[in-house]
């Protein structure tokens, strides 16, 4: 069993398929880790954690490590705008790591995310 885990309402791109960065509460909803443990006791084996952009979150280090502190298998989805001053951190604490990456050319990719990632995406693949 899988659980998608939205760590943030919050998001450093303006995409024009998604209404997080239009969300004007979103900097107002407190975040707080959650206790993993009744999770893993009710049967889930995975935690997807997405948002918004879950590298904004200040409580993404302290929830991946207790997910890999009970055996969750951890994902993560980002638009790779923060991975890579932030892969250091989550460097072993993430099973599978997931680049919104949504056209195959930087034009076009970056018009609908709102801001220039395709180049950042592509590097952090390499």
């Amino acid at each position: 069993m899988l659980c998608h885990y939205y760590i943030t309402l919050r998001c450093n791109a303006t995409c024009e398929f998604c209404s997080c960065w239009q969300n004007e509460k979103a900097d107002q909803i407190e975040e707080r880790p959650v206790d993993l443990l009744p999770l893993k006791q009710k049967g889930i084996k995975v935690l997807n954690i997405t948002g918004g952009e879950p590298l904004l979150s200040p409580h993404l280090l302290p929830v991946l490590q207790q997910a890999k502190n009970i055996g969750l298998r951890t994902d993560l989805s980002t638009n790779g705008l923060l991975y890579a001053e932030q892969a250091k951190g989550i460097a072993g604490l993430v099973d599978n790591l997931f680049f919104s990456l949504d056209y195959p050319t930087a034009e076009e990719h970056d018009r609908s995310r709102g801001v220039e990632s395709f180049h950042q995406i592509m590097a952090a693949i390499h």
